[in-house]
């Protein structure tokens, strides 16, 4: 096992459609990569693009955030990585155990589509690795296909940001496509918590989605397990629990 985690993050600077200013959402980035560094792994940022990413300032917003996301924020080693993310060329799938897609709107924007890490995600998974993603970055697994030509999450249980959410933020008109519809179009088994904007991860096999920013923590404890192969994971023993624990988390948890 190499203990290296390959993070993918958006390079959109913009809202969809170009209405505001967006880019990758911080904690989604912080709390799951302060979880790894804490288990002894190491991780890589990457992009479609490489080069420069940025953090979306909604993303910094006191609703969003705690001490620690803040202090993850102005680390200068993170500081350094965001400014030199690699590109799909620049990566060997076989030097990683897994694949994690971060959260932010433009994720709809360049995840989807790129074909370069869908090959990367395939082959990670295909060597026996794990395939994980959160919020609107679910939408890096829409389109993954297998060796075999099927899809990725047809079948499989995935959770995401949800129509109802997107509602809520009052942003679903801006929306490029429902990323809960494009999800079901592939065969995948949608779930998501009872209440809104709650921390809720769905571990199926090898593949692991967070519905929201709150989850990023946890999707990168349930990798973990999967990586070591211990049985009581998230999937086969807590899912009772996850429901109980969305019930009392809010925006920014």
């Amino acid at each position: 096992m190499s203990k290296n985690i390959l993070i993918v993050t958006t390079n959109q600077r913009v809202f969809p459609g170009g209405k505001a200013p967006s880019g990758v959402w911080l904690s989604t980035i912080a709390r799951f990569a302060r979880v790894l560094e804490t288990h002894g792994y190491s991780y890589t940022l990457s992009s479609p693009q490489g080069g420069e990413v940025q953090i979306d300032k909604h993303s910094l917003n006191w609703m969003f955030t705690k001490k620690s996301d803040w202090e993850f924020y102005h680390d200068k080693t993170f500081q350094k990585k965001l400014l030199c993310t690699l590109s799909p060329r620049q990566i060997n799938a076989k030097n990683y155990d897994a694949i994690y897609f971060s959260g932010g709107y433009g994720t709809l924007e360049d995840f989807p589509d790129n074909e370069a890490f869908q090959h990367i995600a395939k082959t990670i998974y295909e060597n026996g690795g794990v395939i994980s993603a959160i919020a609107h970055g679910v939408s890096g697994l829409i389109n993954i296909k297998l060796s075999n030509g099927s899809y990725l999450i047809d079948n499989r249980q995935v959770t995401g940001f949800s129509d109802f959410e997107e509602i809520l933020a009052g942003n679903k008109k801006y929306m490029l496509f429902s990323l809960e519809n494009e999800l079901k179009k592939r065969g995948a088994i949608f779930k998501k918590a009872i209440f809104p904007y709650a921390l809720f991860v769905v571990s199926d096999q090898q593949i692991i989605t967070g519905q929201s920013p709150c989850a990023a923590g946890a999707i990168a404890k349930e990798m973990i397990r999967k990586l070591h192969n211990v049985t009581d994971s998230l999937k086969d023993a807590q899912k009772v629990w996850i429901q109980d624990n969305s019930k009392t988390l809010r925006p920014g948890c």
